[in-house]
C-alpha cells in the first residue's frame, strides 16, 4: 500500500548504522533503489556488500561505536538517521547493557550536533516494553529489552529539539540468513514436542523485507513521523496452528535442563568467544506465552502493511526442511 504524503528519497543522504545484520542487507539496496544516498556504518564489512559497492551512492564507513563515536564527518550533509546498530549478545547483563548504551549514546550526540538532519528512525525492539497485549501495561523482562528501552530513553533527550524521532519496535524478525532462526527452526521441525513447550504460544512476527519496506516507509512519509510504533504483520503466530496441535507447557524437569544448556552454551561462548545460540536472557523473554504488537498506528500513518504471512513462511519452512542447511557462518552479534 502507497501513502499518498509519502515524497521520494531522492536527494537525501541516509546514515544507516548497524547496516551489516539482517535488516541492512533489505534495506540499502531498497533506500538506493528509492534514489537516496547511503552512509554505511558497520563493524565488520559484510561479504553481501558487493552487490551495492559499485553504486556511488553507497559510501561505507567502518566504526566500533560501542568504543568510539561516530566520526563527525559521517554525518556531513546528512539529512537522516537510521539507527540500527545494537549488540544483541555478550557474555553478561553489565556488558550488554554497557555496550547498547555507549553505542546509542554515540550515535545521539553526534546526530544532535549535525546541522542537516531532518528525521531519525530506531529500530527498538518489542522486548522494550515487554510481552503481552497492553503496550502501557507492560515492563521489559530481559537484560536486552532494559537496554532497548533505556536506548529510547537517550534518543528522545539528545534529540526533543533537533528532529523527529520514529522508533519502530518489531518483534520476531524471520529471515533466511538469520543463523539462530535457522537452527531453531531446524529444532522444532523435527523434535516439535521438545521444542515448542519452551517457545510463547502467541507472537507477532514481520519478514525482515517488510521490515525494511516499514523503515523507508517511515523516511517517506511526510509529516515526519514523532512516536513510538508496533511494527509487526497484522496476524499473530499460534503455534498451536503452526504445528497443528495443542501444546502443552514443559515440565520443572524439562524447564531445569534447557536453563542447563543455556549456562553451558552461555559458558562456551566465552570461552571461545563465540556467540550463544541460547542464553539465560533469551529464556527470560520465552516463558511469556504471548509477546504481541499492534501496527494500526504506523499503517494507519504511512500506508505501510506487512506482505508476507509469517505464519504461513515458518509452516513451510517446517514442511519442506528448507531450513535443513543454513548459512555456514553465523552472523555477527551485532546489528
Amino acid at each position: 500500500m502507497t501513502n499518498p504524503n509519502a515524497v521520494a528519497l531522492s536527494g537525501r543522504r541516509v546514515v544507516v548504522t548497524g547496516a551489516s545484520g539482517l535488516v541492512g542487507r533489505s534495506l540499502i539496496p531498497r533506500l538506493l533503489e528509492h534514489g537516496a544516498e547511503v552512509v554505511s556504518v558497520f563493524r565488520r564489512r559484510p561479504e553481501w556488500f558487493s552487490a551495492v559497492s559499485d553504486d556511488p551512492r553507497h559510501i561505507e564507513c567502518q566504526a566500533d561505536l560501542a568504543l568510539d563515536p561516530l566520526p563527525d564527518t559521517t554525518m556531513e550533509s546528512a539529512t537522516d538517521l537510521v539507527h540500527m546498530a545494537a549488540v544483541l549478545f555478550a557474555s553478561n547483563a553489565a556488558t550488554l547493557y554497557r555496550d547498547n548504551i555507549r553505542i546509542t549514546a554515540h550515535v545521539a550526540e553526534t546526530a544532535a550536533a549535525a546541522p542537516s538532519i531532518e528525521r531519525v528512525v530506531f529500530t527498538s525492539s518489542l522486548a522494550a516494553r515487554g510481552p503481552g497485549d497492553a503496550p502501557a501495561d507492560t515492563r521489559p523482562v530481559s537484560d536486552y529489552g532494559r537496554a532497548k528501552a533505556s536506548c529510547e530513553a537517550i534518543l528522545r533527550a539528545h534529540l526533543a529539539k533537533k528532529a523527529p524521532l520514529a522508533v519502530l519496535r518489531p518483534s520476531v524478525v524471520l529471515s533466511n540468513h538469520d543463523a539462530r532462526m535457522l537452527a531453531l527452526l531446524n529444532l522444532l521441525r523435527r523434535f516439535p514436542s521438545r521444542v515448542a513447550p519452551h517457545l510463547p504460544r502467541r507472537f507477532s512476527a514481520v519478514v525482515v523485507d517488510d521490515l525494511a519496506d516499514a523503515i523507508v516507509a517511515a523516511l517517506s512519509v511526510q509529516p515526519a513521523l514523532d512516536g513510538v510504533f508496533d511494527v509487526q504483520h497484522d496476524a499473530d503466530v499460534d503455534m498451536n496452528v503452526v504445528l497443528g496441535r495443542p501444546i502443552g507447557r514443559s515440565s520443572a524437569f524439562a524447564r531445569s535442563v534447557v536453563r542447563g544448556v543455556s549456562a553451558s552454551t552461555s559458558l562456551w561462548s566465552r570461552l571461545t568467544k563465540s556467540t550463544p545460540f541460547l542464553t539465560a536472557d533469551k529464556l527470560s523473554e520465552a516463558r511469556h506465552e504471548a509477546w504481541c504488537g499492534d501496527p494500526r498506528d504506523f499503517s494507519a500513518l504511512t500506508g505501510w502493511s506487512a506482505g508476507t504471512p509469517p505464519t504461513q513462511m515458518v509452516q513451510d519452512a517446517l514442511r519442506s526442511g528448507v531450513f535443513e542447511t543454513g548459512p555456514s557462518k553465523a552472523l555477527d552479534d551485532t546489528e
